[in-house]
């Protein structure tokens, strides 16, 4: 994948975040954000919400090796698994 493909499967990320668990706040971190992204470079995302009620099973569930699989694959979250 190309570093122009990768970074259009940004807003695809960020909009199934958003479907999901809709959070206050999805903030773009490091070299993506900083504009000195390479192909091997990582997608950082700080998401900010309100309230988790289990914050372990919410961590596994959305690891990011789930997370990129559903985005890059264009799969739902759910059938990644």
């Amino acid at each position: 994948m190309t570093l122009h493909e990768s970074e259009a499967e940004i807003p695809l990320m960020v909009d199934r975040i958003v479907e999901q668990f809709h959070p206050r706040r999805v903030v773009l971190l490091g070299s993506r954000a900083r504009g000195t992204a390479t192909t091997d470079s990582n997608v950082d995302l700080l998401i900010v919400l309100d309230r988790v009620a289990d914050k372990r099973g919410v961590a596994i569930e959305n690891s990011p090796r789930t997370i990129r699989s559903a985005s890059l694959q264009g799969h739902h979250r759910d059938d990644a698994r």
